[in-house]
């Protein structure tokens, strides 16, 4: 188990692990699912993602823990995706209450 950085991104339906940390969590990118594949356009162009169960767990300043079982996207390593941070899509964000303060520097998510 290793620790994402997400990049909050309310413009993606999906939450996505992009090649820095797949590889930093040590992700056997030849065990996963090649029939379960998505294409997907970006910025930078399209890349190829795998659709795989995933546990997310999350910690709040507290130390309190939220986790997801829920379909994550991991993206297959290019030149194109290779620096993009990870994404916390819509698929989480909506479970959730964000409050968002942009001059105080703030962003916080609330489970209940």
């Amino acid at each position: 188990m290793g620790i994402v950085a997400f990049q909050v991104d309310t413009g993606a339906d999906h939450t996505c692990l992009h090649p820095a940390d797949a590889a930093a969590l040590d992700i056997p990118f030849s065990q996963l699912n090649r029939n379960q594949t998505l294409s997907v356009m970006g910025v930078g162009g399209t890349s190829l993602y795998y659709w795989e169960v995933a546990v997310l767990v999350f910690r709040d300043t507290t130390g309190d823990v939220v986790s997801r079982s829920m379909n994550l996207l991991i993206a297959e390593p290019s030149d194109i995706n290779a620096p993009l941070n990870s994404l916390l899509g819509l698929d989480v964000i909506n479970r959730w209450r964000m409050d968002y303060a942009p001059l105080e520097g703030r962003l916080h998510f609330f489970t209940e």
